[in-house]
C-alpha cells in the first residue's frame, strides 16, 4: 500500500481518548487482539461515520474463514454493541463540508467524513493514510492526528503494554497484513514509547 503513512514524528506521549477513525486504521488495529484489548483497557473510543461503516461492512466482502472476515465480524459485533466503536451520522452541512474538502484533495469518503466529524466534534482523527493525515493537519491544528503505530507507542509509554505484549501485537499485525502492513513503523513507535517511558515517566 503506497499510501500508508510513516509517522513524521514519534509523538507517543499523548493520544486522544476519543477519535474518529477511518477504514484502514480499523483493520490495522483489529489485526491485533492484544492491541485492541490494551486500547479498550485505556477507555479509548472510536467514532465511525456512516461511510466508514459502509466501506467496512457493506461493500467489503472478504472470503469466509480469512483473517479479514474474522476482523469484519469482530468490528460488526463491537459496533452493534457500542463497545469501543460507535457510529455518528452526518447532517446536510457536514456533507457540504465533505464536498468542499473533496475539491481540495481527492480522498475516499471514509477519510473525508472522518475528518469532518473530527473537526465538528473536536475529536482526534486516527488514520494510516498519508493523504488523510496531510489534509487533516492542513485544515486545523486542533485535530490531534494519530496512527496505529502511534497508538501502540502511547500504550507502551503509559505502561498499558509491556515488552511481551507489544512484541505480540506487532507479530499479530504482521501475520495478518504482512508486507502491506506497518511492522517497521510499529517497531519504531514501540522504541519511542520505551524511550519516553524511561526519560519522561507518566502516571498511567
Amino acid at each position: 500500500m503506497s499510501n500508508i503513512h510513516s509517522p513524521t514524528t514519534n509523538d507517543v506521549t499523548t493520544f486522544p481518548l476519543a477519535s474518529t477513525i477511518d477504514t484502514c486504521s480499523i483493520w490495522f488495529m483489529l489485526a491485533s487482539h492484544t492491541l485492541t484489548r490494551a486500547a479498550k483497557a485505556k477507555n479509548l473510543n472510536f467514532i465511525v461515520s456512516g461511510f466508514v461503516r459502509y466501506e467496512s461492512l457493506e461493500s467489503y466482502h472478504p472470503a469466509p474463514g480469512t483473517p479479514q472476515h474474522r476482523m469484519q465480524d469482530i468490528f460488526r459485533s463491537l459496533l452493534e454493541k457500542g463497545d469501543q466503536f460507535s457510529q455518528h451520522e452526518l447532517n446536510v452541512n457536514d456533507l457540504r463540508e465533505v464536498a468542499r474538502l473533496n475539491g481540495i484533495k481527492h480522498l475516499g469518503k471514509g477519510e473525508l467524513t472522518s475528518i469532518v466529524l473530527a473537526m465538528k466534534m473536536r475529536l482526534g482523527f486516527m488514520t494510516d493514510d498519508k493523504g488523510g493525515k496531510k489534509l487533516a493537519r492542513s485544515l486545523s491544528h486542533q485535530i490531534e492526528v494519530r496512527t496505529t503505530p502511534l497508538l501502540l507507542g502511547w500504550l507502551v509509554y503509559t505502561g498499558a503494554m509491556g515488552d511481551s505484549e507489544a512484541s505480540n501485537a506487532i507479530k499479530e499485525h504482521d501475520a495478518v497484513h504482512g508486507s502491506n502492513g506497518l511492522k517497521s513503523y510499529l517497531q519504531n513507535c514501540y522504541d519511542s514509547g520505551m524511550h519516553y517511558r524511561l526519560i519522561q515517566p507518566v502516571n498511567a
